[in-house]
């Protein structure tokens, strides 16, 4: 079966609608106003957290067979640790904070994808670690809007640092060079385009469309 890589391309071009509309709900703009309430934040922050638990969780059963995501998901890459630092300074344990549905109903689909066809995973890693560009900038409005000066509550927004534009195109490359065939790419673009989608609606379950501020 003939095999196919340069996934990123494909994988930008094919998901930005739902990345634009992903980006417009009311939780992100309030964010990027920088009007985003801190209760807010933090609930979203939670639920991010149950989300990079259930995939983690997930490539950790399949990367030693899929050489391809071993190399994508490296411990450094790891969210989880990020999530729970930031929890705890907000004074939160994630153990403690239901599940919405949405969150619930991706953790379902990752569990799904991690059985029936793992290299699939690459969409929602694809979609998760691309957001640590966006991030970055967002780190530097909640700072001030939320008083967050120490950096305490900053750790998943801003995971990298400096280092951001060297491990975003570390991911790049080892994305691009992931051979798959040409089903294969297409369920990475279904998982990545669901993943978008579901960033959305567990964005508008902490804050609905009619609160846009």
């Amino acid at each position: 079966m003939a095999s196919t890589t340069g996934i990123m391309e494909r994988l930008r071009e094919t998901t930005r609608d739902l990345h634009k509309e992903a980006e417009s709900r009311p939780l992100q703009r309030s964010m990027a106003r920088g009007t985003l309430p801190r209760g807010s934040y933090a609930m979203y922050l939670a639920q991010l957290r149950h989300v990079h638990a259930a995939l983690e969780d997930a490539l950790d059963g399949v990367a030693g067979s899929s050489a391809g995501l071993a190399e994508l998901f490296t411990d450094e890459r790891r969210r989880v640790p990020d999530l729970d630092r930031d929890l705890a300074a907000f004074g939160i344990d994630p153990a403690g904070v239901p599940v919405l549905p949405p969150a619930e109903a991706f953790i379902a689909d990752v569990r799904e994808l991690a059985t029936e066809n793992p290299i699939s995973l690459l969409g929602p890693l694809y979609v998760l670690e691309g957001s640590t560009n966006g991030g970055k900038f967002l780190a530097r409005v909640l700072e001030r809007s939320l008083g967050l000066e120490s950096g305490d509550g900053l750790s998943y927004m801003d995971p990298y640092g400096e280092r951001q534009p060297e491990m975003w195109a570390s991911f790049k490359r080892s994305a691009d060079a992931t051979e798959l065939t040409p089903e294969e790419s297409d369920a990475v673009i279904r998982s990545a385009r669901r993943t978008f989608s579901a960033i959305a609606g567990i964005s508008d379950s902490i804050m609905p469309p009619e609160q846009i501020g």
